[in-house]
């Protein structure tokens, strides 16, 4: 792919690598670094990048740069704290569809969250959430029947 594809493609995309790094790190800052981080990545692998397959790895990239920043993290924020800090931006979430997230996904299992975010969020299958978050298809298809039940037992 040439810069040009990577960049138009990186636009489609952006506001939704942005909610589901937000999923993971809950923090609006470090959500802006993973952003440029998996951006500076595609670009240095260009090369081998399709634009049939560009949308599952930049959320897969995503997913692992936000492992990292965690993994790197000592302090936790708390859960009120990024509730602020995302009102206060408003760059990724307007206050409705914050607390619309904060209420479906918050309360789901940690093992279905990220299935069921990638699935209900952002219309990706079983077979490409498998590829994201590199677990088999039966394995994402029960999170997310897990997840359906969870929230409809909360309804």
């Amino acid at each position: 792919m040439t810069g040009k594809q990577i960049t138009e493609k990186y636009q489609e995309i952006e506001q939704s690598l942005a909610k589901y790094a937000f999923s993971s790190l809950q923090c609006v800052q470090d959500v802006e670094d993973a952003l440029q981080t998996v951006a500076l990545k595609a670009f240095v692998h260009r090369d081998l990048l399709t634009s049939e397959f560009f949308s599952q790895w930049m959320f897969r990239v995503m997913r692992n740069e936000c492992v990292d920043m965690i993994r790197r993290r000592k302090k936790h924020m708390t859960l009120s704290d990024a509730c602020l800090s995302v009102m206060e931006s408003g760059l990724y979430f307007s206050p409705t569809d914050y607390v619309v997230y904060k209420d479906m996904f918050q309360r789901l299992p940690n093992t279905c969250r990220e299935a069921a975010l990638l699935h209900f969020g952002y219309g990706y299958c079983s077979k490409e959430i498998s590829g994201i978050i590199e677990c088999s298809d039966a394995t994402v298809r029960n999170r997310i029947f897990k997840a359906r039940k969870f929230l409809r037992q909360l309804a």
